[in-house]
């Protein structure tokens, strides 16, 4: 039984970057868990463009213990990222701010 819930798990992971595996955020978030991965999700001031979400997740990217980018919307003001848990949200907040933008909680400062 523990084979399959662990097959299941991983099964979901997999398809989750499509979202063709008919589980619920919830269910991905739970998985995520499971197998060592946090989501952390930002509301980020600054980005006007494509070009604004295309540099900024790459230098996303480019911090230590990302695992994907899933989301950079300048529309939504939103930034979403999948890490290894042992990612500071912190460490995150700094390399948006050092890519020009403004993490919504820091702007209120």
């Amino acid at each position: 039984m523990k084979f399959l819930t662990l097959f299941a798990i991983l099964a979901c992971l997999s398809f989750a970057e499509t979202k063709n595996c008919g589980c619920s955020e919830a269910s991905h978030s739970r998985a995520a868990e499971l197998v060592g991965e946090k989501k952390l999700n930002f509301t980020v001031i600054g980005m006007s463009c494509g070009s604004c979400e295309k540099g900024l997740t790459e230098k996303l990217k480019k911090v230590e213990g990302i695992i994907s980018v899933d989301k950079v919307d300048h529309q939504e003001k939103a930034v979403a990222v999948t890490v290894k848990p042992d990612v500071c949200e912190t460490t995150l907040k700094e390399a948006i701010t050092k890519a020009g933008y403004l993490v919504k909680d820091e702007a209120k400062k």
